[in-house]
């Protein structure tokens, strides 16, 4: 029986075949098929974002297609776009609008007038709006040094994923002309030498999407005045002083060094430029010789807010600030015993953000040291002054930090007055030919940072 089956389900198959062939073409038309494939698609297309839009760019160089239909995201949306025939090329320019801010997939495709299509060219584009714009922030400014007319600015490094292309910067050179530089985002620091001090400079930061995008868009502009960098003049003369000039560098100054120890014979480009100076600090190392007899006129005649920090130079024989005449007295106790300071006025803004023990004192030198005490009271304002008991003198008193008034004389009967503020802030020694010429403590450095800064404003 099964045998039987497939005979005759071979001689129904070998019928059907025979019919088929047997049959004219005209009698089963072909279907036209609706991707014609004589019919040229869109050329050269390009996609170009811009702001909540995209630019399509392409040409059609077929004379059969009368227009195109632009398409994106499965239909989403659509528009028909005429194509004159007029020519045997004809560019494409459309721009769509008032697109959302995401990723969009375009599809073209030509037509004739009979309705034939061509293939779809298809592509991908990511429209920005509103939240690239949001997220295009002004570069960050890392600092600005200004010192005299050359400006260094440095900014802190980028994402360039982030569509970053550079930051502009506009500024007033010496000659009184609008700059505009162009600042690549690899770059991080710039230097200006002819910048016009007391001028602000305006940056602002330019990204792009993407490197097709049709729109810049810019930051608001940034104004910012740089402050210049206050100018010490440290007096040395040997290597001595350097920690100090080191830590001050490190504090953001610009420290020159200076030594004369003849200042009565310094030329007048000399003391101008000390009198121009924002702070003069005498360090701890030159002969205290060299501010006494004629000099100490001229030293106290300077102008120019001034520190000094040396005991010797500070002596009646010598600057004659304070009363005494003798050696400061040494106290080297061969450990690492601290000399604490009594400070008569904890409120003084210098002392904020230290941490003042109890008995209102903190610790202020390592040893060794040399201390200067006192005869006859000052006329100085004594702001530290070395506890009693510390140092082995149990009455304590020895000065530390005080200040001075211009034109107030030093003490009663000294004859002697500074044509500037002046600032007492006396440390160091020498044991054994070594040098100790910065022993402040932490507490005490910040406190001298606090004091040079209150000098300099």
């Amino acid at each position: 029986m099964k045998t039987i089956k497939n005979k005759l389900l071979k001689l129904l198959l070998i019928s059907l075949v025979f019919n088929l062939l047997s049959c004219d073409t005209d009698d089963y038309p072909l279907s036209i098929n609706s991707d014609n494939q004589s019919l040229s698609p869109i050329k050269s297309l390009e996609l170009r974002s811009g702001n909540s839009m995209v630019l399509l760019e392409g040409f059609i160089d077929d004379p059969d297609v009368s227009e195109i239909k632009i398409s994106w995201n499965d239909n989403a949306g659509s528009i028909t776009v005429p194509v004159s025939t007029s020519t045997e090329i004809d560019t494409i320019q459309e721009i769509i609008r008032d697109l959302e801010e995401r990723l969009y997939i375009f599809e073209v495709q030509s037509f004739d007038e009979s309705g034939n299509s061509s293939k779809i060219i298809s592509g991908g584009v990511e429209v920005y709006g509103a939240q690239f714009i949001s997220r295009s922030t002004n570069r960050e400014l890392s600092s600005s040094a200004l010192l005299d007319e050359r400006l260094e600015i440095n900014y802190a490094p980028v994402d360039l994923s982030s569509g970053i292309i550079g930051t502009e910067l506009i500024y007033e050179n010496t000659s009184e002309e609008n700059i505009e530089i162009f600042i690549d985002p690899n770059q991080n620091s710039l230097i200006i030498p002819d910048f016009k001090s007391g001028s602000s400079y305006s940056y602002r930061t330019a990204y792009v999407p993407s490197l097709t995008a049709l729109d810049t868009v810019y930051t608001e502009y940034t104004n910012f005045t740089p402050v210049p960098i206050p100018m010490i003049t440290f007096i040395t003369d040997d290597s001595n002083d350097d920690e100090q000039i080191n830590w001050l560098r490190d504090q953001g100054f610009y420290v020159s060094t200076y030594y004369n120890s003849t200042l009565s014979t310094a030329s007048k480009e000399d003391i101008d430029m000390l009198n121009n100076a924002d702070l003069i600090i005498i360090g701890r190392s030159g002969s205290s010789g060299d501010f006494g007899g004629d000099q100490k006129t001229y030293w106290n005649s300077l102008t120019a807010p001034l520190i000094l920090n040396t005991q010797w130079a500070a002596r009646s024989n010598r600057l004659n600030w304070f009363d005494n005449a003798g050696n400061p007295i040494a106290y080297t106790p061969g450990n690492d015993d601290i000399v604490n300071a009594h400070l008569p006025i904890p409120t003084d803004l210098v002392f904020n953000d230290i941490n003042i023990m109890e008995n209102n004192s903190i610790p202020w030198l390592h040893t060794p040291v040399n201390l200067l005490y006192l005869n006859n009271p000052t006329n100085g304002e004594i702001l530290a002054s070395s506890l009693p008991g510390d140092a082995d003198n149990e009455n304590g008193g020895a000065i530390l930090f005080v200040r001075f008034s211009a034109d107030t004389e030093f003490y009663d009967g000294a004859g002697e007055s500074a044509a500037g503020i002046r600032t007492y802030f006396g440390f160091g020694s020498d044991v054994d030919g070594t040098s100790y010429y910065f022993p402040l403590t932490e507490q005490a450095k910040q406190v001298y940072l606090n004091e040079i800064n209150r000098m300099l404003q």
